[in-house]
């Protein structure tokens, strides 16, 4: 945590840090704070380092793509287990998905469908 704070006041030395668990914080301690000042932002030598207009997409940037995945039908279990193997899997690669999937075996159930490999 301490490491993350100097990160954050390195990038900002006069950002203000609020630490809560999972993201329970009042309101009014973020919104319409007033604090943000445009001057002081494009004195920083990496503001707009990259015109507005010019960006790269994050595909072309970083190889990152995305897609939606629909089906009327739902995943046999076993081969549902194989493809979420990380090393070897269909998903081998697949740095974050999430949704909800239908498994065969269980009929009335929606599962919740976190995945993050990094």
């Amino acid at each position: 945590m301490e490491e993350l704070k100097r990160f954050i006041l390195h990038l900002n030395p006069y950002a203000q840090i609020l630490q809560s668990q999972f993201g329970q914080v009042e309101l009014k301690s973020v919104l319409g704070t007033g604090t943000y000042n445009e001057e002081w932002a494009e004195g920083h030598p990496n503001w707009l380092a990259v015109p507005r207009g010019s960006e790269q997409s994050e595909v072309d940037e970083y190889g990152v793509e995305s897609f939606i995945f629909e089906a009327r039908s739902p995943f046999h279990p076993e081969r549902f287990v194989l493809a979420l193997s990380i090393d070897d899997g269909t998903l081998a690669g697949v740095m974050r998905s999430n949704g909800y999937c239908w498994i065969a075996t269980h009929h009335s159930e929606a599962w919740i469908w976190p995945l993050w490999s990094w």
